[in-house]
């Protein structure tokens, strides 16, 4: 067993059942059959027994698990101190984001509010409505006026009540931010124990099971979030049609998942932390990711990456590659680390999409009135 582990996770590990595994052969994304072994990878998160292979296929440009790990037996990757079943501290405060200010408050209090309105393209009238609407257009005043509780791409663009769902919630602490800054949101889990979580950190509904095969209304959701979700789910283009389907017309995904193509993963390599086998089954680049989405109907309306977790990403992969154990909650971030993250947003800075998360905005085209 691997000279990185233990004493208490070699125990750990003899008592957990290894995951079965498939051959894959074809690309899950565009079919290719054409590709190259990558590496071979243990679990050295969380001590799942087994080394699982990852390919990258040649055509697309897509990496992914093969043989990978079979539907039955996903749940056997998920031990209890994964992190989705852990209780998040989320502010109960809900955001008041469309009531106007009250004539006491503070200039800048006011000027938040007329941003939150801006932002809902609902009117706030005077000099401030018109500053408001000014200091809206830029994305890091859109995001501080929310508090920071959410991405610019996951706020509620559009007036009154809009409709989200986060599929793959886990503990819900995304759910309850997504609350907080104005969405009528509801939660979608694989798992009941993160579920009930979920629901008792957010005050939401959670519903549990297999995503692609639920029974979610059509045509429902102005919002939906995939927050490194994707990765972990074997059939990508299902996942997309899905998705599709249950967008208004005019609504906007936004998935979030690892760079394979980013300055960490090229630097780390094999030891890169977002290999994370063998929970992540598939890992596309944008590209790939692009067509695939085209293929079920959305249009890629927004890309970027993000260096948001640079530092401590860096620091886990750099105890990685030194074969030491690994706990991602307490690990320290060192000036290494630090400098690290300021060279990949610095790159970023220049136009390279090197950031270690992808987060990708799709469009569900609004429906055409004939005349």
């Amino acid at each position: 067993m691997s000279d990185w582990m233990g004493a208490a996770e070699k125990e750990m590990v003899s008592s957990i059942t290894t995951p079965r595994t498939a051959s894959v052969g074809a690309c899950p994304l565009c079919g290719s059959t054409a590709g190259s072994f990558m590496y071979l990878l243990p679990d050295r998160l969380h001590g799942v027994p087994g080394e699982f292979s990852y390919r990258r296929c040649h055509n697309c440009g897509t990496v992914f698990q093969d043989p990978r790990v079979i539907t039955e037996d996903l749940s056997l990757c998920y031990p209890d101190e994964y992190f989705t079943h852990q209780s998040q501290d989320v502010s109960s405060t809900r955001i008041a984001t469309t009531s106007a200010p009250p004539t006491d408050l503070r200039l800048r209090a006011r000027l938040r509010l007329a941003v939150m309105a801006a932002v809902r393209h609902a009117r706030t009238r005077g000099a401030i409505g018109w500053l408001g609407r000014l200091l809206s257009k830029s994305r890091r005043l859109r995001e501080r006026a929310f508090y920071g509780l959410a991405p610019d791409e996951m706020l509620p663009f559009k007036p009154g009540a809009a409709r989200a769902l986060e599929v793959g919630c886990g503990a819900g602490r995304l759910l309850k931010a997504l609350d907080q800054v104005g969405w009528q949101v509801e939660g979608f889990e694989v798992d009941e124990k993160a579920a009930e979580i979920a629901r008792r950190t957010s005050g939401r509904q959670v519903t549990v099971g297999d995503f692609q095969k639920a029974d979610l209304p059509l045509a429902a959701y102005d919002l939906v979030v995939l927050n490194h979700v994707i990765e972990h789910l074997p059939d990508t283009r299902g996942c997309l049609r899905k998705i599709a389907d249950i967008l208004a017309p005019g609504g906007r995904a936004v998935l979030v998942y690892p760079n394979i193509r980013s300055l960490g993963a090229r630097i780390f390599r094999e030891d890169w932390l977002h290999w994370d086998p063998p929970r992540h089954l598939i890992l596309p680049p944008v590209m790939a990711f692009r067509n695939a989405a085209a293929g079920a109907g959305m249009v890629t309306a927004g890309l970027k990456s993000s260096a948001r977790y640079a530092a401590g990403f860096t620091a886990c992969s750099r105890r990685y590659r030194k074969c030491e154990p690994l706990n991602p909650y307490t690990v320290s971030i060192t000036l290494q680390d630090r400098l690290f993250s300021l060279c990949e947003r610095a790159l970023m800075a220049v136009g390279f999409k090197l950031g270690e998360e992808l987060v990708i905005v799709l469009e569900k085209p609004p429906e055409v009135v004939s005349l």
